[in-house]
């Protein structure tokens, strides 16, 4: 290999690594950008979740905020405690087609939901998208992954293209708040999420 080579191959790898590190740099913005959006939305939510004192104060509080937020539509689950979880998470509140819950409720989607699970295990909020599409990737059972693609089918024949899912969690108490704006494509739910940040909008409820 001549001199000439040698220097051409180094430039070569010093662009490649200058390259490298300028995607790297960008991968940590748009990490920093959505947990930064998360954590907004969630705050607003917890706020809200918090300090209500009955199930139909919840449902008041929380479906007015969500449609000052663009939200038409949300469900509240209870998943069970640190210890224990329920075999069957209880709907505590929801803004959705009956026609959806009673179709949902017949197949006994929960017992496959995908949801649930991430819920019951982590506090970070998440797009139902993106479960779906780690839920592709990973190697779980055919059936796993054959009912819930009925199930997002389901949300789709009733205008949900994504729901967004905020995990919730008090004195042990495990929960999930799912919301989502019907009849819109997904990347829209995801600028009302993203606008939350802009909004001054108070969730406490006096």
């Amino acid at each position: 290999m001549t001199e000439d080579q040698t220097l051409n191959d180094g430039a070569k790898d010093e662009a490649k690594d200058g390259d490298d590190l300028d995607q790297a740099w960008e991968d940590e913005e748009a990490r920093e950008r959505e947990a930064a959006e998360m954590a907004g939305f969630e705050t607003r939510i917890y706020r809200t979740l918090y300090a209500c004192r009955s199930v139909d104060e919840m449902a008041a509080g929380v479906g007015r905020i969500l449609r000052d937020l663009s939200f038409d539509s949300f469900a509240f689950f209870s998943l069970g405690t640190d210890g224990k979880r329920f075999d069957v998470p209880h709907r505590l509140i929801a803004a959705l087609p009956e026609k959806l819950i009673t179709a949902y409720d017949a197949k006994r989607y929960h017992e496959w939901d995908i949801i649930f699970d991430y819920a019951f295990h982590n506090r970070r909020p998440a797009y139902y998208a993106t479960l779906r599409a780690e839920l592709a990737r990973f190697p779980y059972g055919s059936q796993m992954k054959e009912i819930n693609r009925e199930i997002f089918g389901l949300y789709l024949s009733h205008g949900y293209a994504d729901f967004y899912l905020v995990p919730c969690g008090v004195g042990g108490r495990k929960a999930l708040l799912k919301v989502g704006i019907r009849d819109v494509e997904a990347a829209e739910l995801t600028c009302a999420v993203r606008a939350t940040e802009q909004q001054q909008v108070s969730v406490a409820i006096e």
